[in-house]
């Protein structure tokens, strides 16, 4: 049989202070506004306060990490402040995290009174019944069930995601939801994916990244310029935007890099491939599967690469107010 192992860090992922992709992509477009986020100065997104999208990929790869309730959960800031309040341990102290970062302007004194509301009540005490799951509403499970049922439509989504067993799997070790930590020019880097395939009879790594989308997961491109930039050399239709707009391409590269670090016997000895599951969370609830060639992986670490050294010039130069490459004492000449 495959051999599935989950493998959950001691170190909190979200805390730790390593650069991740996203915080690249922060950085590159607010050097201000990424400096407030890793120093919690603005509110940040925490394990429980997740958006739709992570709760989908989570009850794919991990779905024993959820229960459904019947339970309305707080909307707004309150529910910001419960999770959050949770996360943090329940403290008088975890109090204080909680309300700076879920935006309250009243007083900490009435939120705190706002706690003992009945429904409020009800949601702090199943979060502390269930300790390590994630609250599901009705509606995010009929969705989750829904974006469950377009993967099964799909043959190679299905393959991927679930890897129906038999004996040509038993050199295959699958690992999900697994946190990394690497180097890159002497900065500290980190990611989580989704899920990781080492296949030691074929010799290949394979990377899989759930993206949910409001948009056709499937799409056209084309190649209509040649000058090395493909953001600007491919034009395409569906979740082609979301995938150049949120440099998808950039994160694969980013955790072969990572990847890599972390298995240092199979460089250069089993060949990468990643693959895209572009999930519709609105409509058809449709996916399709996305293999990057190298051509867009290259691509994408020549992007990382040249945002680590620009972070490594506002480290330097403790300068984080505008972007020191695009600009000189704030000013742009064209």
């Amino acid at each position: 049989m495959s051999k599935i192992s989950k493998v959950n860090s001691d170190v909190d992922y979200y805390n730790h202070p390593a650069i991740s992709n996203s915080d690249l992509t922060a950085f590159r477009d607010s050097p201000y506004l990424f400096k407030l986020y890793k120093e919690r100065k603005i509110k940040r997104i925490t394990t429980r306060q997740l958006e739709l999208g992570t709760l989908i990929h989570r009850a794919i790869l991990e779905p024993e990490s959820f229960i459904v309730s019947n339970i309305n959960k707080p909307s707004g800031m309150m529910a910001d402040f419960i999770d959050i309040y949770f996360e943090e341990g329940m403290t008088k102290e975890a109090s204080e995290i909680a309300y700076k970062e879920s935006g309250f302007k009243i007083k900490l004194t009435n939120v705190l009174s706002k706690l003992k509301d009945s429904e409020n009540k009800k949601y702090l005490d199943l979060l502390e019944k269930h300790d390590g799951k994630l609250v599901l509403t009705k509606q995010q499970k009929y969705i989750i069930s829904k974006v469950i049922e377009g993967i099964k439509r799909n043959p190679t989504a299905n393959l991927l995601l679930n890897l129906k067993t038999d004996d040509v799997f038993d050199q295959i070790e699958v690992k999900t939801e697994k946190d990394i930590y690497g180097k890159l020019e002497g900065v500290d880097i980190k990611g989580k994916y989704d899920r990781l395939i080492m296949d030691h009879d074929k010799k290949q790594i394979i990377l899989i990244d759930l993206k949910s989308t409001s948009s056709a997961p499937y799409f056209r491109f084309r190649k209509v310029q040649n000058t090395g930039d493909l953001n600007i050399d491919y034009q395409g239709t569906g979740f082609f935007s979301s995938f150049k707009g949120y440099c998808i391409y950039r994160q694969a590269a980013f955790y072969k890099t990572l990847i890599f670090q972390n298995y240092p016997d199979i460089v250069d000895k089993y060949e990468f491939i990643s693959y895209i599951i572009p999930l519709n969370t609105t409509n058809s609830y449709d996916c399709s599967v996305v293999k990057l060639s190298d051509e867009w992986i290259t691509f994408g670490r020549y992007e990382f690469e040249e945002l680590i050294m620009r972070y490594k010039e506002h480290l330097k130069n403790e300068n984080w107010d505008y972007p020191l490459v695009d600009a000189s004492n704030g000013l742009i000449k064209l």
